[in-house]
């Protein structure tokens, strides 16, 4: 980032990795996160199938994942 502006990334992801979703429950969670501040930025998603698959395999849309969520401030320099 530029000077004096600091980023926070906070790591998210299900408490228990037994919890599974459908896409759209995991896209529309992201959205209010960051709908409710223009600070909040997802800037990276990773979703993993919530049963083993084999490569062409089509599998159910339940998933887990993990998420980072950057928060940009600007910092107060204390000049002037």
């Amino acid at each position: 980032p530029a000077r004096d502006i600091e980023d926070k990334i906070y790591k998210i992801s299900p408490d228990q990795k037994s919890q599974k979703y459908p896409r759209l429950q995991i896209a529309n969670f992201l959205y209010r996160l960051e709908e409710a501040s223009r600070r909040v930025k997802v800037t990276r998603l990773k979703l993993i199938p919530f049963e083993k698959t084999t490569p062409g395999q089509v599998v159910k849309d339940l998933w887990t994942f993990e998420a980072d969520l950057t928060t940009r401030t600007k910092i107060d320099s204390g000049g002037g």
